[in-house]
């Protein structure tokens, strides 16, 4: 029986990446890995016919997974042709193998992708919660402004002298500035108006802030949000262990470390085990690079500090006799 053009991808598919010999590591296959052919065995023993593998040795080996992927790179390039092969007595095993790591990775995946819906929710609430601020600032600043505008005009009619609390206008603009009538007696109006500007400044220079910020937030947030979206489209469509690997690390930078490896060993799924301990392992070197270059600096300023303090070696010397 032949190798068909699926049996090859699945042949390939039960090679480990890490095993897998260089692209265009030679043309021929090593004397040791010598392939059958059909007719060395049609005119052999009977029992030889269509029986002999043209894999030796145990699928997990290291020489039988490099002749795997040799055959395969000689079929992709033409070099041999599968109608002369005999598929191994063991191509059950090794399909079984190859659609155990597809259903394993796929099972990763899924965790991945889940974890990345779970994270586009958090920012998806976050962003509401920034927007909804947003809102009641917008709506407290215009009140402020409002404010103002009432006290000015009281501040006219002050320097006028025709504040009368018992005006209707003069009662709304008095409300409207948040100045009781008790306040507006007399010559206390002035200072009430004074105090109230101050007040109002103040609240509206601290929205102000605050809306900057929750502005500067809005936007990380929107760029993480483009981010997971990518970073799912990304797995989703990868179809090569490259762009499979890439997505993953784009997709476990963004999840976090510890949020995906709890949600990897709560799970039975050895690759997403894997890309979690990977993802830790990088957070690691990465709290460790950070940690050395700051005593680095500290390092850094504190000499900077001694040689700038040092014209003066009196202490070092000791008294004078």
């Amino acid at each position: 029986m032949a190798l068909s053009q699926s049996d090859i991808e699945e042949l390939k598919a039960a090679v480990p990446p890490h095993m897998r010999p260089a692209a265009g590591a030679g043309a021929l296959l090593p004397a040791s890995f010598g392939l059958a052919s059909a007719h060395d065995y049609d005119n052999g023993p009977p029992e030889q016919q269509n029986t002999v593998p043209a894999f030796v040795g145990p699928l997990s080996g290291p020489d039988t997974q490099k002749l795997i992927v040799e055959t395969v790179r000689q079929f992709d390039a033409g070099q041999i042709d599968t109608t002369s092969l005999i598929i191994p007595a063991n191509l059950g095993k090794l399909r079984a193998t190859a659609e155990k790591r597809k259903r394993d990775q796929r099972s990763a995946d899924l965790l991945l992708l889940d974890l990345l819906d779970r994270r586009l929710a958090e920012l998806d609430a976050e962003l509401a919660a920034i927007d909804g601020r947003l809102s009641e600032i917008t709506r407290r600043r215009n009140e402020i402004g409002e404010s103002m505008e009432a006290l000015d005009e009281l501040a006219r009619l002050q320097a006028r002298g025709e504040v009368d609390p018992n005006n209707r206008v003069h009662a709304a603009l008095l409300r409207k500035a948040g100045i009781s009538p008790d306040e507006a007696q007399g010559d206390g109006l002035s200072a009430a108006i004074v105090r109230r500007r101050h007040q109002l400044g103040g609240e509206d220079d601290a929205l102000a802030a605050e809306w900057n910020e929750k502005m500067k937030r809005r936007g990380e947030v929107m760029r993480e949000r483009q981010d997971v979206i990518t970073a799912r489209a990304e797995i989703e469509n990868a179809d090569t262990d490259e762009a499979r690997i890439a997505a993953e690390t784009r997709a476990t930078t963004l999840i976090g470390a510890q949020q995906l490896g709890e949600a990897a060993y709560q799970s039975d799924n050895e690759s997403a085990r894997e890309i979690a301990a990977d993802a830790v392992a990088a957070t690691e070197e990465e709290a460790r690079r950070v940690e050395s270059q700051q005593l680095n600096r500290d390092t850094a300023t504190r000499a900077d500090e001694f040689y700038k303090g040092g014209n003066d070696l009196d202490w070092i010397r000791g008294p004078s006799l």
